[in-house]
């Protein structure tokens, strides 16, 4: 294994000094892209496993390991090593086989063998989650929630995403991690692809590290990708289901990508009545429009995901 290193950072609180969490995400492409982006909002250091020919995701990470091949994604042994020889303090097996295999926990609890405690591995083990086998290059999607996942540990979503991730996109309609308070809406892509901020919608342009997130360019900006952030409270959280949930609306053509939400009580009465019509709604919450992006270009045959 090669191995791009740098040093472990450290906390010292009471004359007692512990390393800051670091975890290796035993995953590849979109997925690992995602953990990556989550853990980062956390201030966790990151460590990304790689091979010759699965390597577009190594570069989100604060450290990556090359592996031999690519079989070894789904080694065990090889992904432990990986994560002792980064000193990480967890381990992410993402989504599949690796994190379905009986053999990686008792791996884990043996990590700590012969060497310091500090070196001891901690697992994150993540929910499943729900693809449609139908794909998609257009249409109005409706989801009526009683309920949402929120609050510590949790990262609910509603999102779409196509084949050979981001060249045909993703579309973030739900989003939240942890104690978020108002939902996020976003878009990823390859680059070419930007957020009009002249276009009509009531969400604010999501920003970090000092700049607003227009480009939706997967590769730069750690993969922040474009969107706006929701102005209501009961877009997401403990407020969205003391609501009563509410009902979160996508419509994508050839000219825009426009997301609504409505907390319980401003539910539209077309909605109800099965006869949704945008046009009567007011201005979206998001919207990514052709006037800086080919919408068709750079989004095609998406499956929908639902991760709880």
């Amino acid at each position: 294994m090669e191995k791009l290193n740098r040093p472990a950072l450290t906390t010292q609180t009471s004359g007692i000094i512990s390393r800051m969490p670091k975890v290796l995400v035993a995953n590849r492409g979109e997925i690992a892209i995602r953990i990556l982006r989550s853990a980062r909002e956390l201030g966790w250091d990151t460590v990304a496993v790689y091979s010759e020919d699965d390597a577009s995701h190594a570069g989100f990470a604060d450290e990556a390991v090359k592996l031999n091949s690519v079989s070894d994604f789904m080694n065990v042994e090889s992904i432990v090593n990986a994560a002792i020889q980064t000193q990480s303090t967890h381990l992410h097996p993402g989504y599949g086989f690796l994190s379905e295999n009986p053999a990686l926990p008792i791996a884990l609890s043996q990590a700590t063998n012969g060497r310091p405690l500090s070196l001891g591995l901690t697992a994150i083990f993540v929910s499943p989650r729900i693809e449609s086998y139908a794909r998609f290059n257009g249409g109005l999607f409706i989801l009526d929630l009683n309920k949402a996942p929120w609050g510590c540990g949790t990262w609910p979503a509603f999102w779409t995403v196509g084949n050979d991730w981001p060249w045909n996109g993703e579309i973030d309609v739900i989003e939240g991690v942890h104690d978020n308070q108002h939902n996020q809406v976003a878009w990823h892509t390859a680059p070419g692809c930007q957020l009009d901020p002249s276009a009509n919608f009531t969400g604010n342009i999501a920003d970090g590290g000092g700049y607003q997130h227009r480009d939706c360019n997967s590769f730069i900006n750690h993969n922040a990708g474009c969107g706006a952030t929701e102005w209501s409270r009961a877009s997401y959280g403990l407020l969205f289901d003391e609501q009563g949930g509410g009902v979160f609306v996508m419509k994508w053509d050839e000219n825009s990508i426009a997301v609504w939400s409505f907390f319980r009580a401003a539910v539209p009465k077309d909605i109800g009545e099965g006869t949704p019509n945008p046009s009567e709604w007011g201005l979206p919450s998001a919207v990514l429009s052709s006037s800086m992006c080919d919408i068709p270009r750079f989004f095609k045959n998406h499956a929908i995901i639902f991760g709880v």
